[in-house]
């Protein structure tokens, strides 16, 4: 489908029902010609404060009409803030940062933590030299159209700064899910169910981190997923994992769990052995 009919989207949204994160759900009406299939499974989502929508399922997307009737916006759960990028923010995956001799000092540092060029592409990883976010670097957190900015992580390379982690003022951490457009692909592989984005990059794309700990927010979200969802948290909260595990096996069939070794978290173990472990979970 190459020009999207934006009236389709607009009549099946009329009677969408909200989610957790501010979203509009409801059936998707270009399903039946995209994948051959209808689609029951409330896969299209509106985002109302800037009328995009996207199918999670045959991956249609645009952006409504500005006269197009869509659902109140105060009836949904009310939106994660739209944060702004930081204002000496400089993307590391271009041929100039990637290359620089100047900026040995993030690259290796990310390179460090098991991510490539490729990876940090896809993320949108960035750093800082100068200002508030002076050597660090910044991992964006996007809404589902991939553009949005909902905040973002800002990581001190250095490791002298007594306060490691930054994130922007009035970020929401609770409303939504780092790399949440992962929880949406139709695919037999297992999502990993992490804490932070560190512990989620290596295993880039099919990860999503709770930026935290799991909140219930964030638990209903993991519901929503089109795919196998292996919980992977930090080896110190085994039985909070294990017991989230168990409350999305009510709502997913194919749910595992992954437990880590004492005082290791996703980022430090090994990587292949991590990811053999989240599909052998789901089979188990």
């Amino acid at each position: 489908m190459n020009k999207v009919d934006t009236e389709l989207a607009a009549n099946a949204l009329i009677g969408a029902r909200s989610s957790a994160n501010g979203w509009f759900r409801a059936n998707c009406p270009y399903c039946a010609d995209e994948t051959g299939k209808q689609d029951r499974r409330m896969s299209l989502g509106l985002k109302p404060s800037i009328a995009f929508f996207q199918c999670f399922k045959c991956g249609v997307r645009g952006r409504l009409p500005d006269e197009a009737p869509w659902p109140a916006v105060e009836e949904a759960q009310p939106a994660a803030t739209v944060i702004k990028k930081p204002k000496h923010f400089e993307p590391v995956w271009t041929d100039e940062a990637w290359t620089s001799l100047f900026l040995s000092a993030p690259r290796d540092y990310l390179v460090g933590r098991g991510l490539t060029r490729e990876t940090c592409e896809q993320a949108r990883v960035g750093f800082a030299l100068e200002g508030f976010y002076a050597q660090r670097v910044i991992v964006p957190v996007l809404d589902l159209d991939e553009r949005t900015w909902l905040g973002f992580v800002a990581r001190d390379w250095t490791n002298r700064d007594e306060l490691r982690y930054r994130y922007p003022k009035g970020m929401q951490r609770g409303k939504f899910l780092y790399n949440q457009v992962a929880l949406y692909v139709e695919t037999d592989e297992p999502v990993m169910i992490v804490e932070g984005v560190f512990d989620a990059l290596p295993y880039w794309p099919n990860v999503v981190a709770c930026l935290g700990k799991p909140g219930e927010v964030h638990q209903q979200l993991m519901t929503e997923a089109r795919r196998p969802v292996a919980v992977c948290l930090d080896g110190d909260a085994w039985e909070e994992g294990w017991a989230l595990s168990e409350r999305l096996r009510l709502d997913i069939s194919h749910t595992g769990y992954v437990q880590l070794p004492p005082c290791t978290d996703p980022g430090s173990v090994d990587h292949v052995w991590l990811r053999e472990e989240a599909k052998r979970c789901i089979r188990s």
